[in-house]
Parts: structure tokens; sequence; C-alpha cells
């Protein structure tokens, strides 16, 4: 089970199992300290008695302690009422009143702060079987369209789970993701020019991965507004259009109009050619706004807005033409243990010390090959756009809406799509006849080391081995000393007892004489204290 600090041994069952384990090993905790407090008693009652001579008027406090022995809040109760009456030996009354105290306390907390000992998480271990990669092999030319869009379709549902989750998270806050707010640029004639700049991280406790918690995904990347990009700004049919040449490219022509959707729509596109240093990626975004309707002006650089020039406008302001492209660029940087690598070299020669298994390895270099923001904003198609997924009946509210807010919302998508990269191996369809890039295409068979990691579901519960198993046997060995030693044969054990015997008899209500009847024996004895000990645990203490 990976955890902050390193790999811990456990063992997944289902939810109601663990619950029901959880509440048996808190009560042997709450057992274990009682049978503590019971050697402790012991231990200062054998000292004190032989301390004092018989007559010693201190000799009957510590009779009636051990006759409380299994119960702290009775010692706490009895000690406290002789500290209040006695004038002599207060001392000692003070430190059976500090311990009965403290015991009392425990009895209640220990189970309750080492129950997170007990169960560590809701996460449970992956059969390699149920692991699926979706082959590229033979369609990265898109030569095979057909397959080209089954892909497609089995990685949307994904990216969907992404994007739903990025409100919850942003709302919370975290401090592995973050997005700067924009950074004017100097403004060269063209309209308003601005950066944002963002980062995340990601560790293999994210992942998931059973070792190496300490494995570390970082991703920096920027975006700058690009009008330079913008070829001509023109009409088709009546329509207005912007062409754009994609990455600069004259021969790389883009176009944008209303033809693309009412709602305003994002395009994205990785560009291969630039991979200078080896984990730096570029990558552009553009905006089709052109026209799109609103009842609300906006200055920001995608969604600039201007009078509607129809004769009976719907809506008083339109999005004007020759909005800028995003020229963006992101830096992927493994690290382990102070030492940096791509996602090809995640192995021992780039980062000594990770013998991370093939199968995984693989699985990082299909997913996270590229920058995933490109994946996550293709994939997510008409609403990528925030302010495509908040308009409505072919209007949009362009005050609210800018290129800050549709970054932000693609950037924490792809955090969390990336979090997510191995427990989605486990959720697509596998209907489609696409082959599985994790198995051996001859065999059939899975790589070796491609599941040593964990996915998350309510469904499980994780246990500690070694709570499993320390808190049992501590448990019996503590009971086994215990009763050990009550059967040893002990005088002043056994004089305190006939002490405690006595005194309930002459203290108790007179009754007419009954018959003798046999004497307990002292096993008989032993099992009646170990039956009180047990019984204590369940006792109203307070």
């Amino acid at each position: 089970m990976p955890t902050e600090h390193g790999s811990s041994d456990a063992i997944a069952v289902e939810a109601w199992i663990g619950h029901e384990l959880n509440s048996a090993y808190t009560f042997l905790l709450g057992h274990i300290v009682i049978l503590i407090w019971g050697g402790i008693v012991l231990i200062g009652v054998l000292a004190s008695v032989r301390r004092y001579e018989h007559n010693h008027p201190n000799r009957s406090i510590y009779t009636k302690i051990w006759d409380q022995r299994s119960s702290p809040f009775g010692i706490l109760r009895l000690t406290g009422n002789h500290f209040m009456k006695s004038n002599s030996s207060r001392w000692i009354l003070l430190v059976w009143l500090v311990l009965a105290l403290a015991f009392l306390v425990m009895k209640y907390a220990i189970p309750i702060v080492f129950a997170r000992y007990i169960i560590l998480d809701n996460a449970a271990p992956v059969a390699s079987e149920a692991i699926y990669v979706p082959t590229y092999q033979n369609i990265s030319d898109r030569s095979d369209p057909k397959k080209v869009l089954e892909i497609y379709a089995l990685e949307v549902p994904s990216v969907l789970r992404a994007a739903g989750s990025v409100d919850s998270v942003n709302s919370t806050g975290s401090a592995e993701v973050s997005v700067d707010r924009p950074e004017l640029l100097p403004d060269q004639g063209n309209g308003t020019g601005i950066r944002i700049k963002y980062r995340y991280k990601v560790t293999g406790l994210d992942f998931g991965l059973q070792k190496y918690p300490d494995l570390a995904l970082n991703v920096e990347g920027a975006c700058s507004t690009e009008y330079t990009w913008l070829n001509s700004s023109g009409s088709a049919d009546g329509v207005n259009v912007d062409s754009y040449n994609l990455f600069g490219d004259p021969n790389a022509q883009f176009r944008v109009s209303l033809y693309d959707g009412i709602s305003p729509a994002g395009y994205f596109f990785f560009n291969p050619s630039v991979r200078d240093p080896p984990s730096n990626f570029s990558w552009a975004a553009f905006v089709s706004s052109i026209d799109r309707l609103t009842f609300w002006p906006s200055t920001d650089p995608w969604y600039l807005t201007v009078p509607n020039p129809s004769a009976n406008p719907t809506a008083p302001y339109t999005v004007g033409a020759g909005r800028p492209a995003l020229s963006c660029w992101q830096n992927d940087v493994w690290s382990y243990r102070g030492n940096n690598s791509t996602v090809i070299g995640l192995n021992s020669s780039m980062l000594p010390g990770l013998d991370l298994p093939a199968g995984l390895q693989a699985v990082f270099a299909h997913f996270l090959g590229q920058p995933k923001i490109v994946n996550i904003g293709t994939r997510l198609g008409a609403s990528a756009l925030k302010s495509a997924s908040t308009s409505f009946g072919g209007f949009f509210n362009a005050s609210t809406s800018s290129v800050y807010n549709d970054l932000e919302r693609l950037v924490f998508a792809s955090y969390i799509a990336t979090v997510n990269t191995l427990t989605d191996t486990t959720l697509f369809s596998t209907d489609g006849g696409i082959g599985n890039d994790v198995v051996n295409q001859t065999t059939l068979v899975p790589y070796a080391g491609v599941d040593e990691f964990v996915i998350w579901s309510s469904n499980v519960i994780t246990l500690s081995v070694k709570s499993i198993i320390v808190i049992p046997v501590l448990a019996a060995v503590l009971w086994i000393v215990f009763i050990g030693v009550l059967l040893l044969p002990i005088p002043i054990i056994s004089a305190l007892t006939v002490t405690v015997s006595v005194s309930n008899v002459t203290t108790g209500p007179q009754k007419e004489p009954k018959e003798e009847t046999q004497e307990p024996s002292r096993t008989e004895k032993v099992i009646e204290v170990a039956v009180q000990q047990v019984l204590s645990i369940g006792e109203g203490d307070v």
C-alpha cells in the first residue's frame, strides 16, 4: 500500500468486513489498556503492601484499590475521597490519582487515535487482466479513421470524469496545481496581450504506485496571446471568417467562424517539431468566438465585444473578429531522488534507484507522452471552454468569460486526468476490438509488473497487516502474563483477595446464618478476576 512514508504491507477487504474488523480491533486496543492498567495496579499494590505493616492505616486503602483494579474510574474516585480526608501519605494518593486519570483517558483515546493505523485507506490492488491500454499502432498517421474514432470514443469518458471534478477540486484548493493571474504584455498594436503561467505536480503516491511514492511528475507551462498568427479576416457567404497560420506556418491554415457552432468553441494542436529540451512541448489553442451573441460587453482578448451591427439585433453585442491564438509551451519533468528525466526515461539508467516495471513505463509513455492539456481540450470538444459550458440558446455571458477561466479549467482537468492515469486503465470498455498495448501480442499475457498500483474505491477498506497481527498478539501475551501472575502462589495476592472477601462480608448487611459452602479454588478466583477484567472494557466509567 503506498503511503507518504513509503510502501506499507496491507490487505484489502470489502468495506463491511473492514468496518467489523476495525470495531473488533479497537475493542482489543481498549482491552490492552485495561490489561496494562491491571498490571500497574498489581505492581503498585504489591510494593505498597510490602512497605506497610498489617496494622498500618494505609494498608486498607490498597486493599480497596486492589478490589477496584479493573476500573480506573473506581480507583480515581476511591483515591480522590481518601486524598481529601487523609493527612498522611497524600503524595502517594496523588500518584494514584494521576495514574488513574491518565489510564481513564487512554482507555477511550487510544482506540480513537490508533484507528488510523488499522485502516490505512480505501484502496485495493488491481488484477493485471483488468488493465487495458488501447493501441495506437498503425493509426498514428490517421490511415484508419474508423480506428481513430473508436479510440477517441474510448478516451472521452475519462476526460469527462476529469472535467466534471474540476469545480470540486478548484473550490477546495490544491497546493499541487496553480494557475497564475494574467500578466500584461506590451501592446504591439494588435490588441491586449497577456501571458498566463501554470504548473502542477503529481507524485507516485497520487498515481497509486505500490512502490516509489516519491517519484514525481512536475509540469510547468505558459500561454501567451499571439496576434501575428492571424492571416486574414474576411467573409464567406455573408459569414465572417478568421484565418490563421498554424504555429505561424503559412502552409498550415486554420479557420474559425460561426459555422463552428452557436457557442464559443476551442481548438487545440500539438507541435511535434519543437522538442528542445526533450521534456519541452509546444502547443496552441484557438478560439472560435467570432460573431457569438451576448448581452454583456467584454474586453478580454478572446471575447472582445463590439456593438451588434444587425438592423434588428437579438442581443446588443457580438464578439469581434481577429481574436488572438494562444501560443503555449509545457515542460514535463519526471524526478526521483534528485535526478530528472523524461517520460521515456523512467528507468534506473536515467533515474538511479527507480526500477519501474516495463509495463508501467509503457502506460505512462502512452498517456503522458504529449501535453495532457491538448488531449483534454480535444476530447472535450464543444464543452472544452468554460464559456461554452455556460452558454444557452445561442447566447453567452461575455463579461464572465475569459482566456484565464478557460485555461484554468483545462489545467485543473489535466491535473485530475493525470492523477487518474493508472486508474482509468481499468475503466475502459474493451468491446471495440482494439488491441491492448500492455499485453504480449502473441500470448496475450499482461506485461509483468503492469499491475503494481492500487485504485481507490469506497467499496473496499485497506487494513494494515502490521496492526492486524500485532494488536491481537499483544492482547494475547498480556492475557497470558496477567493470568499467569494471578496463578502464581504469591501469599500477598492471596491475602489481598481474602481481605477483600472478608471486608465485603463484614461491611455488608447482616443476614441469617447459612449453611457452609465450599471455598472457591484459586483457579476459580483467577477466572472470576479475568471475567471482571473483560467486563470492565464495557463499563461506563464516566
